[in-house]
């Protein structure tokens, strides 16, 4: 498996170490693929995890995987996986999001590397949102499209960091000063999260802007006339309440 943390590949030496002995429990990490897919996460031993990172090193393209499945007679749960790959890329992504945390350290090492480093976090959201555009079907400024032939990525990256330093690092919607972290859902609710001001619009320079997460979830997908329509109302519950 080739392993990174930001854009530092890892040594041979510390990718081995990122392997867990024993599996993470990952039942409240797995939320709604509970029901369908926890017995498959499950199945997938801690040698089909790595033998399946190895397949998709090797196999970038989804038709490319497929034949080295059918050549090589790979077996269940991998070829499983490799045929939803084929067939639906966000759920695809949350399963192995799903394995990677219940056999590695991975995600918790990025997390720290990314907390450390303002510009990793950067990235991070810029792949973020171009991929959440790829798998959702989601708009995209032309100038921020991930292609080999543009500097998508970099102007996505130059855009955010400018809107966050327009808005002061402060929560567009509270105006509480917000943080560049990852990873913290639990403890810290007002690490910066990007939102379309306009719900049914997509990702341009004109639709974006910076909130508290605390407040994304809030806000989810209502127009602000209505968010802060319910927000009186509950303004005025907590009154009644008291």
């Amino acid at each position: 498996m080739t392993a990174i943390t930001g854009r530092r590949q890892l040594t041979y030496h510390q990718r081995q170490k990122l392997f867990r002995k024993t599996p993470r429990n990952v039942r409240s990490k797995t939320c709604s693929l509970n029901e369908n897919y926890q017995t498959f996460i499950e199945s997938f031993t801690k040698d089909d995890y790595q033998s399946y990172e190895k397949i998709m090193n090797a196999c970038k393209r989804v038709d490319a995987m497929l034949k080295h499945c059918a050549t090589h007679n790979v077996q269940e749960p991998m070829l499983e996986l490799a045929i939803i790959r084929s067939q639906d890329l966000r759920l695809h992504q949350k399963l192995l999001q799903v394995l990677r945390h219940r056999w590695t350290d991975k995600p918790e090492i990025i997390k720290k590397s990314i907390n450390q480093d303002a510009d990793k976090f950067w990235i991070r959201m810029a792949s973020s949102i171009q991929r959440r555009c790829i798998m959702q079907g989601y708009q995209i400024h032309p100038e921020w499209e991930d292609s080999d032939d543009n500097n998508g990525k970099e102007n996505l990256i130059k855009f955010l960091k400018n809107q966050y330093q327009k808005q002061q690092g402060k929560c567009a919607i509270s105006k509480e000063a917000m943080s560049l972290t990852v990873g913290e859902r639990g403890t810290n609710r007002n690490k910066c999260s990007p939102d379309r001001k306009n719900s049914n619009k997509g990702y341009t320079p004109d639709n974006i802007w910076f909130v508290a997460w605390w407040a994304n979830q809030m806000k989810m997908d209502m127009p602000m006339n209505i968010f802060w329509q319910k927000v009186s109302v509950l303004a005025a519950a907590r009154g009644l309440n008291q």
